[in-house]
């Protein structure tokens, strides 16, 4: 393969894999092309007017909607302000978990809004606003809805 060399302001970077084998889960090869977001320069042009501190073989988290993949390669094209981060080598990058409640009761799984956050209403008790249900499943008016008893909430969650 020929030394590519991108245009000024690109970077050529390298994906790595957004699934991978993790000790004894093993990932089918069809999902292993995936690519996610975290790659490796393997070229860079900086525009003749900015210097950035981005160096080839340099790990960095990219837009998920900026790159273009470059055919008979499996590298993509990037502008080099779709760079994100640089990634220490070792850094492991995963999703973050979210501690807000969500609503079990509305959407199916395959719809666009299943597990709905859950809001306060203007009394203070949490409740979906697209199926108007509170956590506990209980069917409520958001604006007429009084606050739940201490001992009532101990019951249902119980």
């Amino acid at each position: 393969m020929n030394k590519l060399t991108p245009l000024p302001g690109y970077a050529l970077i390298r994906l790595e894999g957004h699934f991978q084998d993790t000790g004894s889960i093993i990932i089918p090869e069809k999902y292993k092309s995936k690519r996610g977001y975290i790659g490796v320069i393997e070229a860079i042009k900086h525009k003749d007017d900015r210097k950035h501190d981005l160096k080839q073989g340099h790990r960095v988290a990219v837009m998920a909607l900026g790159g273009t993949p470059l055919p008979g390669t499996d590298l993509h094209r990037f502008p080099i302000e779709h760079v994100l981060a640089i990634l220490p080598d070792a850094a492991a990058v995963s999703t973050i978990e979210s501690d807000n409640p969500r609503c079990r009761f509305c959407g199916d799984a395959k719809g666009s809004g299943q597990n709905v956050m859950l809001t306060p209403g203007p009394k203070g008790r949490l409740y979906c606003p697209r199926c108007s249900m509170d956590q506990y499943g209980i069917k409520v008016d958001p604006f007429e809805m009084p606050p739940m008893s201490d001992e009532l909430e101990a019951a249902l969650s119980g």
